[in-house]
């Protein structure tokens, strides 16, 4: 019996991730692993942190402009952060 290539295969970890970020944090789709996992686990703390980490690096102003309104709307929203809400909208 062959066990197909996906049932053998390994989901990366989360520090996978983190260095792809860290090596180009231009790659979307990292930063939305990394946000998945830690909306999974309910880690207000760290979707926070990936999210400000994100719009710091982000390669373009329009690009670092939605990440800061993302950033901005999780406070608000999600966390009941007013004062954190216009920070990251400033």
């Amino acid at each position: 019996m062959r066990c197909s290539p996906s049932a053998t295969a390994t989901r990366p970890s989360p520090s996978h991730y983190q260095q792809a970020v860290h090596l180009d944090p231009t790659l979307g789709a990292a930063w939305d692993a990394l946000l998945r996992r830690a909306d999974r686990a309910g880690d207000a703390n760290r979707i926070g942190q990936y999210l400000q980490a994100r719009a710091e690096k982000a390669a373009s102003n329009r690009t670092r402009a939605q990440a800061y309104v993302e950033l901005a709307r999780y406070r608000e929203q999600r966390l009941g952060d007013g004062p954190g809400a216009l920070e990251a909208y400033e």
